[in-house]
């Protein structure tokens, strides 16, 4: 998150330019791999497991809440 609110966050960097425009598309590739990830990792788990994996899930919304804030879009996983 450090990096986007240093490289993604317009008030910081004024207008958006092509290296910008591909940061975007990483950070939204990166959410897509995160999801695919929650999605397996609550197949895999175990009982005592399930805590620790809301957790996750939790901190991951809260990430693209906080990312789709950034770039102003929602980003969708």
């Amino acid at each position: 998150m450090a990096y986007a609110r240093a490289f993604l966050d317009e008030s910081k960097s004024g207008q958006p330019n092509k290296k910008v425009k591909e940061l975007k598309e990483i950070f939204r590739q990166f959410v897509n791999a995160c999801s695919m990830a929650l999605d397996i990792n609550e197949r895999l788990i175990k009982e005592d497991q399930y805590e620790y994996h809301e957790g996750l899930k939790a901190n991951f919304k809260s990430m693209v809440r906080e990312l789709s804030e950034i770039i102003h879009e929602q980003i969708e996983f």
